[in-house]
C-alpha cells in the first residue's frame, strides 16, 4: 500500500504526460469509462474519449500515445538499424582495438573497450520506451513521439528534450575521432 501511495505522489509531482510513462503497466483510462463505473449516463462529448492518466487524472496528449503494434515495430526497426550502424562504424574504426557489438532479444550492447566504456540500448516494452545506458551521460529513457501531421516520429527524452540519435551522434563523435559519424540519417530521428 505504501508503494502505491509513493507512486501516486511522484506521478502527481511529474504532471500528466510523464505519469503514464514512468509508471507503466497501468493503461490510461477514458472519461467515458468513469461514467460507466459510476452508473451515470454521460452526454456524447469529444472529451469523453480523452485518455486520462491513472495517477494524476490529467489528460494525456494524444501525440504521446503509441499502440503496442506500432511500438514493437518502431522499436525493432530502431534497434536493428542502430546495431547495423554500430557494426559498420566499428568495422572501419582505427582507434578502437577492443570492441564488441551484441544484439539480441531487444538489447543492444556496444562495448568500446576499457577506455571508452560500454553502451547498452534496450527496449522497455511495459513503458513503451527505449533506455540508454552511457558511460558519458548515464541512464536515459526515450519515448517514441509521433508529431501531428508526420508519418514517422522520433525517440525523445521527455526531461531534456534531446533525442536518442542526437545523444548518440554527440557521444560517438567523441569516440570515433577522425571518422564520419551520422546517426541523424537513421530512421526515427527528428531530422527525417
Amino acid at each position: 500500500m505504501n508503494r502505491i501511495r509513493l507512486y501516486l505522489r511522484v506521478a502527481e509531482a511529474l504532471g500528466n504526460i510523464n505519469c503514464q510513462r514512468r509508471f507503466a503497466g497501468l493503461a490510461p483510462y477514458k472519461l467515458s469509462d468513469l461514467a460507466d463505473l459510476s452508473g451515470s449516463s454521460s452526454s456524447s462529448n469529444d472529451n469523453d474519449n480523452m485518455d486520462i492518466c491513472v495517477f494524476c487524472g490529467n489528460p494525456i496528449d494524444a501525440d504521446y500515445i503509441v499502440d503496442d503494434a506500432t511500438y514493437d515495430r518502431v522499436c525493432a526497426e530502431t534497434l536493428d538499424t542502430l546495431s547495423d550502424y554500430f557494426d559498420d562504424l566499428i568495422d572501419s574504426a582505427v582507434n578502437l582495438p577492443d570492441y564488441d557489438v551484441v544484439y539480441g532479444d531487444g538489447v543492444l550492447s556496444v562495448d568500446l573497450g576499457p577506455v571508452n566504456g560500454m553502451y547498452v540500448i534496450n527496449r522497455q516494452k511495459p513503458s513503451k520506451q527505449i533506455w540508454l545506458t552511457s558511460p558519458i551521460s548515464g541512464q536515459k529513457r526515450y519515448d517514441y513521439i509521433l508529431p501531428p501531421g508526420h508519418g514517422t516520429g522520433h525517440w525523445i527524452d521527455q526531461e531534456t528534450g534531446e533525442t536518442l540519435h542526437e545523444i548518440l551522434q554527440e557521444e560517438m563523435g567523441q569516440k570515433f575521432r577522425g571518422q564520419s559519424v551520422n546517426f541523424l540519417m537513421l530512421p526515427y530521428t527528428s531530422h527525417n
